[in-house]
């Protein structure tokens, strides 16, 4: 999910993370829809999930399916969604959005959703947010090094 409450998300590849990692529930994708198509994003099944009422689960994440595959999307592994999820949440702490130890909580959440043990692109956020949480007087220290973290990762390509 995102940081607080409704996402309001204007990239396509970020909603696909989002869905991907399950951070999404299907209620919310029609708001979802709105959100893509009020910042350009358009397609057929996007405008009718748009216009679905959040109560119908399954048909509104059958119209996100085929919103994806007719934006050519769809594809994207957990591994991928966890880093598209990570640049962004690693957007909102760099633009003081979102506070780095929340940011870093959310990465580490992702980077589990990942399930895979040879998965580590994201350990530096893991490791700040558990330590943080038990060395409460270094939180600034950690706040410091994932802020920088953030700034690195936003520097690095990434597959969408």
């Amino acid at each position: 999910m995102t940081a607080e409450g409704e996402p309001n998300i204007q990239d396509v590849a970020v909603a696909e993370a989002l869905w991907r990692l399950g951070l999404l529930r299907s209620e919310q994708l029609p708001n979802v829809a709105i959100s893509l198509l009020e910042s350009g994003v358009d397609s057929r099944s996007l405008r009718i999930l748009a216009a679905t009422p959040a109560h119908t689960n399954y048909e509104a994440v059958a119209l996100l399916e085929q919103a994806l595959r007719e934006l050519n999307k769809g594809r994207m592994s957990k591994r991928d969604a966890a880093l598209v999820y990570a640049k962004w949440i690693a957007s909102r702490i760099v633009n003081n959005e979102l506070h780095p130890l929340r940011g870093a909580a959310l990465i580490a959440d992702a980077a589990l959703r990942v399930d895979d043990p040879g998965f580590h692109d994201l350990d530096p956020f893991v490791y700040a947010a558990s330590e943080s949480e038990d060395r409460p007087e270094d939180r600034d220290m950690f706040s410091r090094a994932i802020a920088a973290e953030a700034r690195r990762i936003l520097s690095m390509p990434c597959a969408e």
